[in-house]
């Protein structure tokens, strides 16, 4: 699992908000800190997690767009002000890799994104599997349509890669799961989701669990007390990813 330090024996690796920093433990000295910025303007990085595995470093954090990039301008409380992008259009989750085989020289390998919030990660082996919640303002006038669908990389996932769990249900929220083999910097970056809600997530060496819980409402729109839990499956097996099962159980996790 990622974490904010970890520890190769002999280096320290450790986040550091819009940073993250090597010591070396034999000398307690910073031998680097990061100082990467993103290509995006009015954007910076935000560092949360990190994993270490041979001499390989993968840092995840969140990649923050300060305001909409047309510029437009509004009015709040009778003053004009730069227009906030909406919360759930600003932020991605970026993940680099970076090669350390020489720790005060770190060389970044790659710079992936996916859209949403995090809401977990795992490493298996060197591949990296990420899950991120998107969600879509559907009331927004202002939002633009073509936000509706979250993007790997800048590119929008296609009808094969998103499972829609009840089209009736109207659900505004995407799951996101993707696989990076953090070995091969050319590697292209595997990508499913699943149209619903995520309350909770377990994880195993090979499948991923999403949990939903729902409030049962009866004929007269009112709240009947019962509770259930929809489970999803998701199989790992390396770059592969699929949805293998689903269930509902009663009560609430």
């Amino acid at each position: 699992e990622a974490d904010v330090v970890k520890n190769d024996g002999r280096y320290l690796y450790l986040i550091a908000s819009e940073h993250f920093s090597i010591v070396d433990t034999k000398t307690m000295q910073r031998v680097y800190q990061s100082d990467i910025q993103p290509k995006e303007k009015n954007a910076h990085y935000y560092f949360s997690n990190l994993y270490v595995q041979d001499n390989r470093l993968v840092v995840i954090g969140m990649l923050y767009e300060d305001e909409d990039s047309s510029g437009e301008v509004f009015v709040r409380n009778g003053v004009a002000a730069d227009r906030m992008m909406p919360y759930y259009r600003q932020q991605r989750v970026v993940t680099l890799v970076y090669d350390v085989t020489d720790r005060s020289r770190p060389v970044l390998q790659r710079v992936d994104t996916q859209d949403g919030y995090t809401e977990s990660s795992r490493m298996v082996g060197s591949v990296l599997y990420t899950v991120t919640s998107y969600g879509v303002d559907i009331f927004d006038k202002t939002a633009v349509k073509e936000n509706y669908v979250p993007t790997v990389n800048g590119k929008k996932l296609s009808c094969n890669e998103i499972y829609v769990k009840d089209p009736a249900a109207n659900d505004t929220t995407y799951i996101l799961l993707t696989a990076l083999d953090t070995a091969d910097p050319k590697a292209e970056v595997e990508k499913i989701s699943l149209l619903g809600r995520c309350d909770e997530l377990y994880c195993s060496a090979d499948t991923l669990y999403v949990l939903n819980n729902v409030d049962r409402w009866g004929d007269e729109d009112e709240y009947d007390g019962r509770n259930t839990t929809e489970i999803y499956a998701f199989a790992l097996d390396g770059m592969s990813l699929s949805l293998k099962a689903s269930g509902v159980v009663p009560g609430t996790i």
